[in-house]
């Protein structure tokens, strides 16, 4: 029998892979081996499994970030860079339509996902902002509510109207988006002590 972590993945990858919408809960039941009536033994409906799978989804992106958080508690501007890479790989891997389906079909986890991306900017990465200016690594005059509005919190919005990935690779993008606005920021003390290659 399939554990429902099993399950929450399976579902998550395929509608991340073919859109929340394209994919079938006939699709699924094949998939798994199983009847859509032991899906539904779970799930009352599609909303409700959609909604749990992408909260499966974003729960492990939260812990993944943790970690990079762990290992580079002292870096701060490097933790930003690496989140953004983790940030850019997941969408890579996401079929553009995914988030529209989202969006358009399922409100209730496109919520989620608003809130987590608000949660991770204005919660985690705004503090580490916080501490680089403490640091002395940007300059103290810098609206840092600002930055994260204009640079960080449309970023998925920004790579998909765009279709960057289409063109570019995604450390080019991550070092035009993310790197270079960092760096824009920096103290020039900072650049000139210790650079800023990521």
């Amino acid at each position: 029998m399939i554990t429902k972590e099993e399950f929450l993945k399976l579902s998550i990858a395929n509608f991340t892979r073919f859109g929340s919408r394209n994919f079938t809960m006939d699709q699924l039941a094949a998939e798994l081996g199983i009847s859509k009536k032991t899906i539904y033994q779970h799930f009352s409906n599609k909303h409700e499994l959609v909604s749990a799978s992408f909260q499966y989804l974003l729960n492990n992106i939260r812990r993944e970030l943790a970690c990079i958080e762990q290992k580079q508690k002292d870096n701060p501007l490097y933790c930003i860079v690496r989140f953004h890479k983790l940030g850019i790989d997941k969408l890579q891997s996401f079929n553009p339509s995914f988030l529209h389906g989202l969006k358009k079909y399922y409100p209730e986890a496109y919520t989620q996902y608003e809130a987590f991306k608000r949660d991770i900017v204005y919660g985690t990465i705004i503090n580490l902002l916080k501490k680089a200016q403490q640091l002395k690594q940007l300059r103290e005059n810098i609206r840092l509510e600002l930055f994260c509005e204009l640079y960080l919190l449309r970023m998925d919005e920004v790579i998909f109207s765009q279709k960057l990935l289409d063109d570019y690779d995604k450390d080019t993008v991550l070092e035009y988006l993310i790197t270079n606005s960092l760096r824009g920021l920096m103290e020039p003390e900072y650049i000139c002590k210790q650079g800023f290659a990521v």
